[in-house]
């Protein structure tokens, strides 16, 4: 039976729309069908998007609205027809309502915590247990405690390492400070390939353990250097004693004997390992001695040249492996100490990891059966519907599994969707292989396999790009991979790695869907190259390439809202915004276009200057003799507060300014503050520099300074307010908290490929097309390998440094496998980049001076573009510019009307806090009211969530399901809605064409607060209505009406019209303000 259906969906071909339809399809056959399916998906607004679309769906076909759904589901194979579709929508949406807390819609780790939440005494935790979902946190605290307990006798072998470690570092070149480096590398304890083995590496902790494994490395290093040093010393002797140096051979073929004997272990040359079958290869026809030399080898030499080729081709390896094994031993009693510590603390605390979540789990599925794990958590489930499953990793597979294997031996239905061209989440041990692999090897007789072929975002010209792009690039990489590893000696002959590339992307070829034949031919590309290889230069380059593009998508008539900046980093991100800001600003840039930009990743609090002026105070007062923060207070206070003066020259002229206060740079009035306030709560004192300094008044700056209030107050509400706490809280991690800023504005996003998945752009633009195919080599990649040799095997996993030295180590293999992998995740994230675009890509790249290599995503790119440009008849390159499509068929007919009026806050009201403390009481649901309030209130509640006639249903039945109204109420108001929307003025409100406010409040310079119902705006024009539903006309609504007026006319409208609607007459009364 065919009841696991895998659907391969590829970018933008429909996902989200099939998953509800194979929601809807269970609950039109089984009504309490929601009661017993999970949809599982990877984040909350995920969770979110999808609940919504499934009730929006129910909405739309229980409201007679149309519905994409209706032809799906009332066809010949479906017994219902479009009225019972409706009526039995109406049913299933109404019973949903009513029992919403079992409607399961969840992240995976929501479902995990709600099992380890039914099993907490059998696993040793308290019922208020702490989840710590932040490891960076727990790890810094966790590396920090140990540093203090170094002097602890216990804690020797420990000092030892850290020692140890700090030496290599200094013989490297490097800073001998090694924090930063066990908190990198500490990561790895949270990783599964550390998990699956932490209980096996708990000997680790035994340091005489560690200690004789690595000194048994070591011996085996020593061994091999005496070895070949001795073979190659007699062999340098003989030759000596015939007169004869390594310098009278070919081409200085014996040299690497001189180094051998020194005790420097190397490589052979591929010169040297042919003399191994060809004795003619000693010295030249010519070498004067020839004869001399053939004698020597023909009496023993090649004998010994043989021998030692031999030795040390068997033993190399050994020694290489022994090599990169030590490189991390410290490091690895060091990150199990790190590891067991964090788990010590935890039991203290009664905590546990997010990250731990999996691996616990694990343990109690494995010894529990299922219907037993149903009765413990309280619910029965019969169906899974597992979305973005290439991101699922192996230990949530393996929870998953045996609940999966459950219902599909109970009959039921299961549905996986995913697509292992998107997955590029390995690092946070997602695992596609399962996926692509190990589904069809644990349930063949289940799995149905499914394919979404037709792309629904993107024009014809984008698809097509995109088909041709990913099927070179990958047959590309494929034979670059293929090449390497059969010049490294290995068998490509039955190696799954040769083509496992280009098998995950045999389904990449999309359709252009015939429904959207009114985009036929359209769309664009367009790839800029430029051989500026020097990081700065090419930086400049591609920042200003992008400006242009952003500038020529504007003039053709698109909003900034239609265009997103992807990059590859969170730092890229950060140069970008940062770009775009200083150009917005600077007086030479192109006047008639706009630069506003929205990113939660790159506009970080800490780049505020106000922000970094605060943070320079607060240090001041802990850390006065901080050279470097004190020259910091000057040069902001100058720079921010009287720039055209030479505060800094005079404060760097001072004789003696390492005794004198920094605060002498500031006005008597200001010293006398800042001063006064140093004994005062955090947040106090921030509030205080603010008033003092009118910090309130940068208004570019507000959004920063709001922001960073708001973490104060969360840092105090968490850890209470001590300034040296906080500080380095902020260090640490507030510094790196970003702005967040809404969706919705007319703004160019600036978002990392990673976040920007599942998201869609009218334009992309991608200015650093440039990362490489493989890991970076200075990158701290680490592969946890199993050694399967002695000595090396006395650990069950060790973590290795990737790099090509692992080519000639036992672990070759992990070394190439991990490198297929590295070109599947690099390429993966290119084809995330470009399938987000809807209309077009503008991207930015530089090239090798081989870029045949395809060391790059940028010779990738480059390579592709030659080669179609050979064979595409439409496409033209001009220079190093190529572009696919025509710029002409993307032009829209005039420039988009943006219907959403923006302001930027112009101040920001601060004081001191106990002057804005008052208490307001909401007893409603508690003390009776009057007839007449209670149903002005419901009515206002009902008006703020309608946007449309359509809605007046859907929120009534929302009053009715909570219990607020009954039966006979939700008629009464039903009518009374309709006959408000009977009005003309109503039914202008209503269309569509204005942006709408609801409840909103409307902030004066003075700090008071206005809360009209509802604002309505387009252009410069602004509408505000007031709803009564008590007595008629009151002298008091018309005052507070023109007060609302007022106020948009102080916001530049310039057309303002303001209307009282009275319920109880369903009249309304207009008022204008001059």
């Amino acid at each position: 039976m065919n009841n696991l259906l895998v659907y391969q969906a590829s970018a933008g071909s429909g996902k989200t729309f099939k998953l509800t339809e194979n929601y809807l399809r269970l609950l039109f056959s089984e009504p309490d069908a929601y009661k017993r399916t999970l949809a599982v998906t990877f984040t909350n607004k995920a969770t979110e998007e999808m609940k919504t679309r499934i009730l929006l769906e129910l909405h739309k076909l229980a409201d007679n609205q149309e519905s994409d759904y209706i032809p799906i589901f009332c066809d010949r194979n479906n017994p219902f027809d479009v009225l019972a579709l409706r009526k039995k929508a109406k049913e299933i949406l109404q019973t949903i309502l009513h029992d919403y807390s079992r409607f399961k819609v969840s992240t995976i780790d929501r479902f995990f915590q709600q099992i380890i939440r039914s099993f907490i005494r059998e696993i040793g935790l308290n019922n208020n247990y702490i989840l710590e979902v932040d490891n960076k946190k727990i790890l810094i605290e966790t590396v920090e405690t140990m540093m203090f307990q170094l002097e602890d006798k216990k804690h020797k072998k420990l000092l030892e390492w850290l020692i140890s470690l700090a030496e290599q570092r200094i013989e490297s070149g490097q800073n001998w400070s090694f924090k930063n480096e066990i908190v990198t590398l500490g990561t790895e304890i949270f990783k599964e390939h550390y998990l699956r083995f932490s209980s096996e590496l708990e000997k680790v902790t035994e340091k005489e353990f560690l200690h004789d494994y690595i000194t048994s490395l070591k011996n085996l290093k020593k061994t091999v250097k005496q070895t070949l040093q001795q073979k190659a010393t007699h062999i340098l002797d003989i030759i000596a004693n015939n007169g004869l140096s390594t310098a009278d051979f070919k081409r200085y073929t014996l040299d690497a004997l001189e180094h051998f004997a020194k005790n420097d272990i190397r490589e052979l040359t591929a010169t040297f390992l042919k003399l191994e079958s060809d004795t003619t290869a000693y010295c030249t026809k010519n070498s004067p001695n020839k004869d001399r030399i053939n004698s020597l080898v023909s009496n023993g030499l090649h004998e010994l040249i043989t021998d030692f080729i031999r030795t040390h081709q068997s033993i190399i390896l050994q020694y290489n492996t022994a090599e990169v094994i030590i490189k991390y031993s410290n490091i690895l009693g060091i990150i199990t100490d790190i590891h067991t510590c964090i788990k010590e603390n935890n039991n203290e605390n009664n905590a546990l990891l997010l990250s731990d979540s999996s691996n616990l789990l694990h343990s109690i599925i494995n010894d529990s059966d299922t219907p037993f794990i149903y009765e413990k958590i309280g619910t029965y489930i019969d169906h899974y519907l597992l979305d973005e499953f290439q991101d699922t990793s192996r230990l949530q597979w393996e929870n998953f599994k045996p609940l999966i294997s459950n219902s599909l031996a109970n009959g039921n239905t299961n549905l996986i969707v995913g697509d292992v061209k998107q997955s590029i989440y390995r690092w946070r041990s997602s695992d596609w292989k399962i996926l692509a692999q190990q589904l069809d090897k644990e349930f063949p007789q289940y799995v149905q396999h499914e394919s979404l072929l037709d792309n629904w975002r993107s024009d014809e010209e984008i698809i097509s790009f995109n088909n041709k792009l990913f099927l070179f690039a990958t047959q590309q990489l494929q034979a670059k991979y293929v090449d390497d590893i059969a010049k490294a000696g290995i068998d490509t002959t039955n190696n799954s790695l040769t083509h496992l590339l280009t098998e995950s992307y045999a389904q990449v070829q999309q359709n252009f869907p015939k429904k959207k034949e009114y985009r036929k031919n359209k769309g664009y590309i367009e790839i800029q190259f430029t051989d500026r290889n020097n990081k700065e230069e090419f930086e400049a380059y591609t920042l200003l390439q992008m400006v242009k593009n952003i500038e020529k998508i504007q003039e053709s008539g698109y909003s900034l809202r239609d265009i997103a900046i992807l990059t590859r980093t969170k730092a890229e991100g950060k140069v970008v915004a940062e770009y775009l800001l200083e150009y917005k600003n600077n007086p030479l840039a192109n006047t008639g276009f706009a630069y506003d930009i929205i990113s939660e990743e790159s506009l970080c609090i800490a780049n505020s200057k106000i922000v970094q002026f605060i943070i320079a105070i607060l240090l001041y007062q802990l850390e006065p003799s901080d050279k470097i923060n004190r020259l910091k207070i000057v040069y902001l206070y100058n720079n921010l507060f009287h720039p055209t003066k030479s505060i800094v020259d005079e404060y760097l002229s001072k004789k003696d300014i390492e005794n004198s206060s920094v605060y002498d740079i500031f006005s008597d009035d200001e010293k006398t503050s800042i001063i006064s306030s140093i004994h005062l709560p955090l947040y106090e004192m921030t509030e205080k520099l603010i008033e003092l300094f009118t910090l309130n008044q940068f208004y570019e700056d507000i959004v920063y300074l709001q922001a960073f209030q708001d973490l104060i107050l969360d840092f105090i509400t968490q850890k209470g307010s001590d300034l040296r706490s906080f500080l380095a809280w902020w260090e640490e991690t507030g510094k790196e908290k970003t702005v967040s800023t809404s969706d919705t504005q007319n703004a160019i996003r600036i978002i990392t490929i990673h976040k920007a998945k599942g998201l869609d752009f009218g334009f992309v633009l991608l200015p650093f097309a440039t990362w490489n195919v493989d890991h970076i080599a200075h990158n701290s990649t680490i592969l946890w390998c199993k050694p399967t040799e002695a000595p090396f095997d006395m650990l069950p996993i060790v973590p290795i440094s990737y790099s090509s030295n692992l080519e000639r180590t036992l672990f070759q293999n992990d070394y190439f496998e991990e490198k297929m992998y590295a070109y599947i995740d690099n390429i993966n994230t290119l084809y995330v980049a470009l399938t987000r675009a809807k209309f077009g890509i503008f991207a930015t790249g530089s090239h090798s001076k081989k870029p045949e290599e395809n060391k790059t995503i940028g010779d990738l790119l480059y390579t592709f573009c030659n080669s179609s440009i050979q064979k595409g008849k439409e496409n033209t390159t001009e220079e190093e510019k190529y572009c696919f499509g025509r710029w002409e068929e993307m032009l829209l007919p005039s420039k988009k009307q943006i219907d959403n009026q923006q302001y930027q806050v112009s101040t920001y009201f601060s004081a001191d806090p106990s002057s804005k403390i008052s208490l307001r009481l909401h007893a409603s649901d508690f003390i009776g009211i009057s007839p007449a309030k209670d149903y002005g209130k419901l009515m206002h509640q009902i008006l703020e969530h309608i946007t449309c006639k359509n809605d007046i249903h859907i929120s009534v039945l929302k009053l009715r399901m909570e219990g607020k109204i009954t039966d006979k109420e939700s008629e009464d108001i039903r009518s009374q809605l309709e006959l408000f929307f009977t009005l003309t003025e109503v039914k202008e409100w209503f269309s569509g064409i204005y942006k709408s406010y609801n409840e909103r409040s409307i902030l004066t310079a003075d700090g008071k607060k206005y809360r009209p119902d509802k604002i309505l705006t387009h252009a410069n024009k602004a509408i505000v209505i007031d709803y009564k539903f008590g007595e008629q006309v009151v002298y008091s609504h018309e005052k507070q009406l023109m007060t609302y007026m007022q106020l948009l006319k102080e916001m530049h409208f310039t057309d303002i019209n303001g209307y009282i609607y009275y319920g109880q007459t369903n009249t309304l009364q207009s008022y204008s303000i001059t």
